[in-house]
């Protein structure tokens, strides 16, 4: 998942997975607002549907100081919004017309001679029903239309590839320090919050608006690369408009090596060499074989506590606004095969509280000032009390529900919905969840795990630090 903002590069890292923010809720307006701008096709009756974007698709000579306005054909819960901005802006959402309408307005001006897309993929009305289609505008701030952004516009590495580093060929053990938060079990009798029936309460019924857990499969979900002494080192251009630095050098990246065809386009690469992780937040290889994204985190140690620093003057920050590393809180398929998760898990969720954050995390993108939202780098702990036995749980389901007894899961992303991830198919030769979750899941892109009680969370007790 989208990973983020805030402490100045993380504003962006999460606009490119999702818009989140601002505003209630409202009952369901008579009369939608005269649509503005492009009308978009008619949908079913009853459906909830974009009518109308401005600016409209494939326009150009769009001013640099535009507004986006997207209207709705009933009242959108702002909380459930989700979408993509390419290339990355800073921005701010303006809800209007008992939530018909949002404007998109960006902190500064466009680029000028620039193409830019925007998509709205996911937003709930105040009944629960999801949005009918996703809508995508592509416009130009120029006189032509360059090349719009599709998050399925990326290749995809062969898994004929000789080169092509499996995991079952790696001599695997949890990631991190043995005492790492990642790695330590929650134990008997934790602390609660006491905020935590709040939280849940609010949690249950985000969960049962998106029918469940999602478990991702491709999309936004991270591909993990090994390198070794002959892997040929690049120098990364980094793109953001905010990055202290234009260039990550000498970072080891393998000749297969693609990011997810996620908007996020994450990767993350163990340098075995020097026992370090990197990762990277939309990033391409270029026709040329260089590399360019927007950000490449500093080298983190894969046996040190599990954490970025997350300090901006000296570069070194992750790509995720909790600066937990993309390797962490993962699902992975051996895992599966063997019946056990021995490592905490993350997640991200849509409701995220704005100001606080709680460590083990340093850094937050949370939008909603409410006491029912959950602040990053909270720890949910499934309550171990529960039989799973008596839930009907599949092979699969059960592997996560213990995991999340025993040793809980992190919230590390703002994002649509909720959602767990595997550790992305790329990272292997073939499908490594072959017999082990349903052939759906290669098709649907993940898997809900909807037999998994939303309701029997509890938030443990937060240590919170106040945002900067």
């Amino acid at each position: 998942m989208k990973y983020s903002t805030k402490n100045i590069h993380i504003s962006l890292l999460l606009i490119c997975l999702c818009f989140l923010l601002m505003g209630q809720g409202g009952p369901c307006t008579p009369s939608p607002p005269q649509p503005t701008g492009c009308l978009q096709p008619s949908a079913p009756a009853g459906s909830f549907a974009v009518v109308s974007t401005s600016p409209c698709d494939k326009d150009v000579n769009v001013p640099t100081e535009t507004t986006i306005r997207v209207t709705f054909n009933g009242s959108a819960d702002p909380s459930t919004l989700g979408g993509v901005i390419r290339p990355q802006v800073d921005l701010v959402l303006q809800w209007s017309n008992n939530n018909t309408q949002v404007d998109i307005q960006f902190a500064n001006p466009l680029q000028a001679n620039t193409t830019y897309t925007f998509i709205v993929n996911a937003v709930f009305d105040t009944n629960g029903n999801s949005l009918y289609q996703t809508v995508q505008v592509c416009f130009s701030t120029g006189s032509t239309l360059g090349e719009c952004h599709t998050s399925l516009s990326c290749q995809q590495p062969s898994v004929t590839d000789p080169n092509v580093s499996a995991f079952s060929s790696y001599n695997y053990s949890p990631f991190f320090a043995s005492n790492s938060f990642w790695n330590t079990p929650i134990g008997s009798n934790p602390q609660i919050d006491q905020n935590s029936s709040t939280m849940i309460d609010r949690f249950n019924q985000v969960v049962s608006q998106f029918s469940g857990i999602w478990l991702g499969f491709d999309h936004d979900v991270v591909p993990i690369y090994f390198a070794d002494a002959n892997t040929p080192q690049q120098n990364v251009t980094l793109t953001a408009l905010w990055s202290p630095i234009t260039t990550r050098s000498n970072v080891p990246i393998p000749s297969h090596a693609l990011p997810d065809c996620g908007d996020d386009n994450f990767m993350s690469i163990l340098d075995t060499v020097n026992n370090v992780f990197y990762d990277f937040w939309q990033v391409t290889k270029q026709s040329d074989g260089s590399w360019s994204g927007s950000w490449v985190s500093s080298p983190l140690a894969a046996n040190g506590d599990g954490s970025f620093p997350g300090t901006f003057e000296d570069a070194k920050m992750g790509v995720r606004v909790s600066q937990f590393p993309l390797a962490t809180g993962l699902v992975w398929p051996h895992e599966l095969s063997a019946g056990k998760i021995e490592h905490a898990l993350v997640f991200a969720y849509n409701f995220t509280r704005s100001g606080v954050y709680s460590t083990p995390a340093k850094g937050t993108d949370g939008a909603n000032n409410d006491l029912s939202a959950i602040p990053i780098g909270a720890l949910l702990q499934l309550d171990p009390s529960l039989n799973l036995d008596t839930l009907n749980l599949t092979a699969y389901e059960k592997v996560i529900a213990n995991a999340l007894q025993n040793y809980g899961m992190y919230l590390g992303d703002s994002g649509g919905g909720i959602s767990i991830s595997l550790v992305h198919p790329y990272s292997f030769a073939g499908n490594p969840y072959t017999g082990l979750l349903p052939d759906s899941v290669i098709t649907e892109g993940g898997i809900l795990l909807d037999k998994i009680p939303a309701d029997r969370f509890r938030v443990l007790q937060m240590n919170l630090v106040q945002a900067n």
